[in-house]
C-alpha cells in the first residue's frame, strides 16, 4: 500500500490538487480508489458497450488500473489506442508492453495521416 502512495505522490508532486494535501492520508486515497472503482462498475452495468480510452499518459495509465482492479484483473471490455504515428518508439513499447502484461483487449486505431498541433 505504500508503493501506491508514493507512485501517487510522484505522479502529483508539485500540483497544487486537493490530493497533494492528502497523500500521506491513506483513508483518504483508499476511498478515491473505492469511488472510482464503484463508478467503473456502475458505467459497465449500465452501457451496453462500454470502451476505456487510452492515451498511454499517467492518467489514462491510472484509469486502466482502476478498471483491472475493478473486474479483479481481467478489463471485461475494449481498450482503444487511437495511434497518431507522433509518438516516440518508446511509448509504443510501453503500450505493447503493458496490453500484453496486462492481458488487454487493446484495439488500435490508427489515422492515416498524422494530425498537427496547429
Amino acid at each position: 500500500m505504500k508503493q501506491h502512495l508514493n507512485i501517487l505522490k510522484w505522479i502529483f508532486k508539485g500540483e497544487k490538487s486537493q490530493l497533494s494535501n492528502h497523500a500521506t492520508d491513506y483513508a483518504y486515497v483508499e476511498g478515491l480508489e473505492k469511488k472510482s472503482i464503484s463508478i467503473i462498475r456502475e458505467a459497465k452495468a449500465q452501457f451496453k458497450n462500454p470502451a476505456v480510452l487510452w492515451s498511454t499518459g499517467k492518467d489514462s495509465t491510472t484509469t486502466i488500473w482502476l478498471c483491472k482492479k475493478a473486474f479483479f484483473g481481467v478489463i471485461p471490455f475494449p481498450v482503444i489506442h487511437i495511434d497518431t504515428g507522433c509518438k516516440f518508439p518508446e511509448i509504443y513499447e510501453f503500450r505493447d508492453k503493458l496490453a500484453k502484461e496486462w492481458d488487454l483487449n487493446l484495439s488500435l486505431i490508427h489515422i492515416s495521416e498524422p494530425t498537427r498541433p496547429y
